[in-house]
């Protein structure tokens, strides 16, 4: 069974319990949910060890998550990753749906839709451009081929960059998928 890396970067928002939740019951043998602080976060490291999980402390760098993305990629061990931010939720069953994508298509990357409320379900249209992906779309090989989230010229727009990189180190293979693994900034930012 192929087996997932969920990198969750956190600055310690109270939103982290529920993005945990709506992991931890998805997860299967092998796989691993990595959350990693923005530097020492200790209501986060609370948050993780009552929910179960190990907290990571990450680079201290205060850019949108970026550098932790990066140290957890470093540190992964599933065969694919894919990320999940501290006030975002999986939907149930998601991680079926990305077994099934992995399935069906191995070896490359797989953008999945996700759910903004106030602006719909992303992507649009398969075309990466600003607006139409984000961070917990993307689900890639840990090959070797995925880019650095760091490298990007603009730390607010990182998960586009990476996006773009990971995929054109692929040679430009995507595949798109329908289905709607996430749904972003549902929950009240602490």
């Amino acid at each position: 069974m192929t087996r997932l890396t969920v990198i969750t970067p956190t600055r310690g928002r109270l939103s982290l319990r529920r993005t945990i939740q709506s992991i931890a019951p998805q997860l299967a043998d092998g796989d691993e949910h990595l959350v990693i602080g923005d530097g020492p976060q200790v209501g986060a490291r609370r948050i993780v060890e009552a929910c179960g999980g190990v907290y990571h402390q990450g680079p201290a760098t205060a850019t949108y998550g970026a550098h932790q993305r990066d140290y957890g990629i470093a540190h992964a061990t599933g065969d694919y990753v894919m990320f999940c931010d501290d006030d975002d939720i999986l939907t149930d069953g998601a991680l079926a749906v990305v077994r099934a994508g992995i399935a069906d298509n191995p070896g490359v990357p797989l953008l999945f839709r996700m759910d903004v409320p106030g602006f719909g379900v992303l992507w649009h249209d398969p075309v990466i451009r600003h607006g139409n992906v984000g961070t917990p779309m993307i689900v890639a090989p840990r090959d070797g081929r995925l880019a650095d989230w760091a490298s990007s010229p603009e730390a607010y727009t990182a998960d586009l960059w990476f996006i773009a990189r990971t995929v054109a180190n692929h040679g430009s293979a995507v595949v798109w998928c329908k289905e709607v693994i996430c749904q972003c900034r549902t929950q009240q930012w602490s």
